[in-house]
């Protein structure tokens, strides 16, 4: 009905987002449309309905500045990781394209005075964790072992496909309490992958 195809305009558009006007929506969506067209899976009203919703989101980029200084989730926590404190271990729970994407500005950000993080990634698919870490010359812990090594880093990213949270209050109470560089935990996972009662700790 027309309440789902005013919300599609409106995630397509970057309005429905956690960070407002994030570009990368609208190209997942396109994406997701053309692998169903490929598919046969797709019918021609929806397909009409699609059309609409990318003139949407293209008129409201064009005739407003929501896209005008347009950044990432992934640009957003990078920043905020920067702000933490210097030479950090950090943790990526995920290694899907949101948390590679990450990665990449983490290492690649020029304007970052923190040079000297120490990465590592972890991923229920070890193989791509492996993969992945190969490639940016960082450090992978497997699935199995990453909540028994939560206490040795200083910021915990999760970007995992989860339908329960990943990291509980139980995980992290035994850690011992630095007031000065408290862990940094960010959740930018949908559905959320860290228990909000962490934020108690």
């Amino acid at each position: 009905g027309a309440d789902a195809v005013k919300h599609l305009m409106q995630v397509a558009s970057g309005l429905d987002s956690m960070v407002l006007g994030e570009p990368q929506i609208l190209g997942q969506i396109k994406e997701a449309v053309a692998i169903a067209k490929s598919s046969n899976a797709i019918k021609s009203k929806l397909t009409l309905i699609f059309d609409h919703v990318f003139t949407c989101a293209k008129k409201i980029r064009s005739t407003t500045k929501i896209g005008h200084c347009p950044v990432s989730m992934a640009f957003s926590t990078m920043q905020i990781v920067n702000k933490h404190s210097d030479n950090q271990r950090i943790l990526i729970i995920g290694a899907g394209v949101t948390g590679q994407l990450l990665l990449k500005h983490l290492i690649n950000n020029k304007n970052s005075k923190n040079k000297n993080h120490d990465i590592y990634i972890t991923n229920r698919t070890e193989k791509s964790a492996e993969s992945i870490a190969a490639e940016f010359g960082i450090s992978a812990i497997t699935w199995s072992d990453f909540r028994r090594d939560l206490n040795q880093f200083d910021v915990i990213i999760c970007a995992a496909q989860a339908e329960h949270y990943l990291i509980s209050t139980k995980d992290l109470k035994t850690k011992d309490i630095n007031l000065a560089t408290p862990t940094l935990c960010i959740d930018i996972a949908m559905p959320r992958n860290i228990d909000p009662e962490i934020a108690e700790l």
